[in-house]
């Protein structure tokens, strides 16, 4: 009985590893043939939005030098200082083919004179991230970087594709040192009947399921229009202070998306202790939306019954290929940063 019963667990454990490493075969390989295991995974590293603060000895006349480096911005009469940014009591827009760029200027509380809010366009390269910044340095000289958002694009085969490997890292995946985790989305759009993309955040990172930006409603993506996983880190000064990083100098210099972000992806499952859920069974807390098979609940569930419940948290071999492809895709990045 003894023998059958281990012979159990290990083709439960056996059977979850193959639904694993069937979700991560979902993700397109570079060549195009999904059949091509010797091409890598799609995965592409790359800087989303950046905030920068502009320096106090250098804030006179910031619109008027961005103004002719630019060209004019224009006034957005729909800003509202009470639902983001209450420190600033105007935003100021430019749209330029690679680029959006937000100017929030009319500062108080002691803030930053202005802020700069860079959004790329969804095919911008490293080169003319790099091009803006160098531009930006030299019309307002000292620019302090206030956080950044370091995106990491798992692209899938399809709609199908998407779902399995999100249910699957939800499950799985583990931000160290982050203690909450919340679901959103997944919505209903009452109007037509659409479900929406979700979005998990968990301390400092989101993983959201998405598609093309020009695909983007006014409350996500529709789930048949997702083609992709995006992981993002939201790099704030807390961050940057211990990687030497403060102005836009230092950035060019090294963007460091290896050492900020290499070590924050894990993929874990619990073993070793009767009282946790192994690989194989099913998790039992949820949100208060109802929302389960989440790693971080189960972990905020049993971290105050099961003491330094940390050393049942083991890696999960099925991902080895999946954490390897994500170094390499932020190795690539820092390569072309530098290149």
């Amino acid at each position: 009985m003894v023998w059958r019963k281990k012979d159990s667990i290990s083709l439960k454990k056996s059977m979850s590893e193959d639904f694993i490493k069937y979700a991560v075969e979902g993700i397109q390989r570079e060549s195009g043939d999904p059949d091509d295991w010797d091409s890598p995974f799609l995965i592409k590293a790359f800087l989303h939005k950046i905030n920068l603060t502009t320096d106090w000895k250098y804030c006179s006349g910031t619109y008027e030098k961005l103004k002719s480096r630019f060209d004019s911005f224009y006034i957005d009469n729909s800003f509202n200082p009470h639902i983001r940014m209450p420190n600033y009591g105007k935003r100021m827009i430019k749209r330029m083919q690679d680029f959006d760029i937000y100017l929030f200027t009319d500062s108080s509380n002691f803030a930053a004179p202005s802020i700069l809010e860079i959004h790329p366009s969804e095919n911008t390269s490293s080169k003319q991230y790099r091009e803006l910044l160098h531009s930006l340095e030299e019309a307002l000289g000292i620019l302090n970087v206030s956080s950044v958002e370091y995106a990491i694009d798992l692209c899938c085969h399809d709609r199908g594709s998407v779902q399995r490997l999100f249910r699957k890292l939800t499950r799985y995946i583990h931000i160290p040192y982050s203690r909450e985790a919340s679901h959103y989305g997944q919505g209903i759009d009452l109007g037509n009947e659409v479900k929406m993309n979700t979005v998990i955040r968990m301390g400092d990172v989101k993983m959201y399921e998405r598609g093309a930006d020009g695909k983007k409603g006014k409350s996500g993506w529709n789930i048949d229009d997702c083609d992709r996983i995006r992981l993002e880190l939201s790099a704030s000064r807390k961050i940057f202070r211990k990687h030497g990083i403060k102005t836009v100098y230092d950035l060019l210099e090294d963007a460091q998306f290896q050492k900020i972000n290499g070590g924050i992806y894990k993929f874990k499952c619990f073993e070793g202790s009767r009282k946790l859920p192994q690989c194989y069974n099913a998790y039992i807390s949820s949100d208060a939306k109802g929302n389960k098979n989440c790693l971080q609940y189960e972990i905020n569930y049993f971290r105050h019954t099961v003491p330094n419940l940390n050393q049942y948290l083991k890696d999960v071999k099925a991902f080895d290929s999946l954490k390897e492809a994500l170094s390499n895709a932020m190795i690539k990045f820092d390569t072309e940063w530098h290149n």
